[in-house]
């Protein structure tokens, strides 16, 4: 049986509502690493921030770091999540490790600020302003209230950036101070309440909420396990999850230190990596706020402390660090693709270029089938727009496109794309990911269909012999209105 969506709005509503009832269920969908291009240069206590590249796309901007001993980095390195690749940029101002970096709005657009960090044996007050798009800085902007080293900080939902605890050199070293800055302002304040529980090399992170989660990290009593919650527009701390009436569940396993997280746009919290008993963890678990629940999803690939964790699109990314017995890394992995709950768009940085719509029949790999997304800006003139569709089996398929949004029975699933049918070449799924990267270029074979003004549909076809007796399904269906 199937259905027929009538408007972009009902599908709309109705994702919003799968989405929902999934994070009320329990864990997140099941999900694969994907081995990404390596960061070109090899550092752990680097600090790393999502912004836009370009006027529409965004990148996620890595500064300074060490090599795991004595020496610091001045390099700042920029991965783009569209064509999978690191590009080098200008460096910073001057060498810098054990800062913290996010980004906000200031009155000349989007920004990364940079802040705190060491320059050598000591902390620092340190605000630099980064203008992504430019490759610029500003180091005139008002300095943090007091030296700092392995905060952590975010952007709420109110557009401030809040930084939590920290190293501050002087008794008691572990901090429980939350410092404000306001990007469109240009000033600091002191005006947050401590923390509950002092800590360093602790991930923070704002979650779909609003809520600011606060995790991991380790104090004069050792490693924190405790899940600190703060609410920035009450502007105060939260005892009880509101959704079961309980206290914040405790993070998993001792392995609280140099731990990193994201937020997921699924609406999942997701910690990774860090400080485990003998040897760095590999983990990666998921908090689901609506049943305050840890799950534990399948552990990184390669396993570190003191890494850096992004959420940009469908992917949260997991780049860099250190091993015990294996130095500093130049790892890249993501972690995806995740489906989106429409209310996690702007908290990690999701731009997608159209729409979803139609029915993901039940695969091999998860009952709830492949979902299709796209990243990137629908320009005709920019060879920006990346396919991507999960999860699927590790065999060959292909994204195919056409003029007709339809819904017939088809393989194993539906296909929902009618018309005079083009498809782009054949690749294979990995880590149970399908991609494919529209090429406007003369060697692309795409050449001149998606032209302004115009709505292409696009969906996934794969084989999946042991998903049905067709031996092949598909992806639900994306469309995208092209500009100029």
């Amino acid at each position: 049986m199937y259905q027929t969506i009538q408007t972009r709005g009902s599908f709309a509503n109705l994702t919003a509502s799968l989405c929902l009832l999934t994070l009320m269920g329990g864990s997140a969908q099941a999900q694969s690493w994907w081995v990404e291009d390596p960061m070109p240069t090899a550092r752990t206590r680097f600090a790393a921030a999502p912004a836009k590249h370009n006027t529409s796309n965004y990148g996620i901007f890595t500064f300074g770091g060490t090599n795991g001993g004595l020496t610091n980095y001045d390099v700042v390195e920029m991965f783009n999540p569209l064509t999978g690749l690191w590009n080098s940029l200008g460096a910073m101002p001057a060498t810098l490790a054990g800062m913290t970096a996010a980004t906000g709005d200031s009155v000349d657009g989007e920004r990364i600020y940079l802040i705190g960090g060491s320059a050598g044996s000591y902390g620092t007050q340190t605000c630099w302003e980064y203008d992504p798009i430019a490759d610029t800085w500003d180091t005139g902007m008002p300095v943090l209230p007091i030296a700092l080293t392995h905060a952590a900080a975010t952007t709420a939902t109110n557009g401030k950036i809040y930084v939590f605890g920290g190293y501050d050199d002087f008794p008691a070293y572990y901090s429980n101070k939350v410092f404000i800055f306001d990007p469109l302002a240009g000033t600091w304040s002191g005006a947050a309440p401590n923390m509950p529980t002092p800590r360093r090399d602790h991930a923070v992170v704002t979650g779909c909420d609003g809520m600011i989660y606060v995790m991991g990290g380790y104090n004069s009593g050792g490693v924190v396990t405790s899940l600190d919650v703060f609410d920035p527009i009450a502007n105060s701390w939260v005892a009880l999850n509101p959704n079961t009436s309980t206290a914040w569940a405790n993070i998993p396993g001792p392995r609280g230190l140099e731990v990193s997280a994201a937020t997921g746009r699924d609406g999942m919290i997701y910690m990774i990596g860090g400080d485990g008993y003998p040897n760095e963890s590999g983990d990666l678990d998921s908090y689901n706020r609506w049943t305050n629940t840890w799950t534990a999803e399948t552990a990184q690939l390669t396993p570190r402390n003191s890494m850096c964790a992004v959420g940009v699109g469908n992917m949260v990314y997991a780049i860099g660090g250190i091993k015990k017995f294996g130095g500093v890394q130049t790892s890249t992995e993501a972690w995806g693709g995740l489906p989106n709950l429409t209310d996690c768009g702007g908290i990690v940085h999701v731009n997608p270029p159209g729409y979803q719509y139609c029915i993901a029949a039940p695969n091999s790999i998860h009952q709830g089938g492949a979902l299709i997304t796209a990243e990137g800006f629908q320009s005709a003139g920019m060879a920006d727009v990346r396919l991507s569709a999960s999860p699927v089996p590790a065999t060959p398929g292909l994204f195919f496109y056409g003029p007709n949004q339809v819904q017939v029975p088809f393989g194993d699933g539906f296909r929902c794309v009618g018309g005079s049918i083009q498809r782009l070449n054949v690749t294979s799924g990995q880590g149970g990911v399908l991609r494919s990267t529209l090429d406007f270029s003369s060697t692309g074979g795409v050449p001149s269909d998606f032209q302004p003004g115009h709505t292409w549909f696009f969906q996934a076809w794969y084989r999946d012999p042991q998903g049905g007796a067709a031996g092949f399904n598909l992806s639900d269906a994306y469309g995208i209105y092209f500009l100029p």
